[in-house]
């Protein structure tokens, strides 16, 4: 089956599991984000599969899985400059050392972000010195002018105000969902650039559980447009799979994260998820193929 065509079948996959034809499927939001088929993800750009979070592994997904979603993290340097990174140091990813706060970008952006990448567990480093470096975020998106991303928020002053400026400057701002696990930061977000999509975060994601479990579900407007939500862990959240479908005649596309084994991948699918992040997407593109939906697809 060709890999363009894999960008269709986890929709195709929630069609056949409901059975709902794609003319009738529940409803999204009105962002530009969604006016194209909501697709699987890459959780910092495969974390499992090369170097994360690097412009290199992004444009490598992208082309091997045209129109997946790239899904990363931002911080900040000291000088002020927003970076693809998801911890606080470098000390992981990269041959540096030292929290990204403090460090410069011309200190940064000299750093092996391959260094200790492995998939044996340590017998080998084959990305060492192939030029996968810690991005700044206005690159990726203008390298990647067609991809959609998942942005989140890490919990550093002034990240928020820093990177939705970039978004603004790169014309990305209709390609982005950005998400953080605090509030304020979704409040400013949004107050800063009305058209972004956005994540429920742990303040209106309790709201919206808490409406579900009462009697004025009905009634509830939503306060962001996705809801994403860690799969393993989903009794965290007070809500099972047969929620799923209620959230989704509402409107809130449901986005499970990270899934990297193929029964967790198909389970997921078969429960009516919206979209799924993994680190595997090697993985997950293998389990789709075993959907036997191809003849579908192309009919597409």
């Amino acid at each position: 089956m060709r890999i363009a065509a894999l960008v269709k079948i986890l929709l195709i996959a929630l069609v056949c599991a409901t059975g709902v034809p794609l003319a009738q499927a529940d409803p999204l939001p009105s962002k530009p984000f969604f006016d194209k088929p909501f697709l699987f993800g890459v959780h910092r750009g495969g974390a499992k599969w090369r170097p994360e979070g690097t412009l290199k592994t992004f444009q490598e997904a992208a082309q091997t899985w045209p129109g997946i979603l790239l899904e990363s993290d931002v911080r900040m340097t000291a000088d002020g400059v927003v970076v693809m990174l998801h911890d606080a140091t470098v000390d992981r990813t990269t041959n540096g050392t030292g929290a990204i706060a403090d460090l410069m970008w011309d200190y940064v952006k000299t750093l092996d972000a391959g260094y200790n990448f492995s998939a044996d567990g340590g017998e080998t480093f084959p990305y060492r010195g192939k030029g996968y470096r810690i991005p700044k975020l206005g690159d990726v998106l203008r390298a990647q002018p067609e991809s959609r991303f998942l942005i989140e928020f890490k919990d550093q002053h002034g990240i928020v105000d820093a990177a939705v400026r970039v978004m603004q400057e790169a014309n990305a701002v209709d390609r982005v969902l950005v998400a953080s696990f605090k509030s304020e930061f979704m409040t400013r977000a949004v107050t800063l650039e009305p058209r972004l999509a956005t994540c429920f975060d742990s303040n209106s994601g309790a709201g919206l559980v808490l409406a579900l479990r009462n009697d004025n579900w009905e009634a509830l407007t939503p306060a962001r447009d996705v809801f994403i939500f860690n799969y393993r862990r989903i009794e965290r959240y007070r809500i099972t799979p047969e929620d799923f479908p209620r959230l989704k005649a509402k409107g809130i596309p449901l986005i499970a994260y990270t899934l990297n084994e193929p029964d967790q991948i198909r389970e997921a699918i078969n429960h009516g998820v919206s979209g799924i992040l993994t680190d595997r997407p090697d993985v997950m593109s293998e389990v789709l193929e075993t959907l036997d939906l191809s003849s579908q697809t192309s009919e597409r």
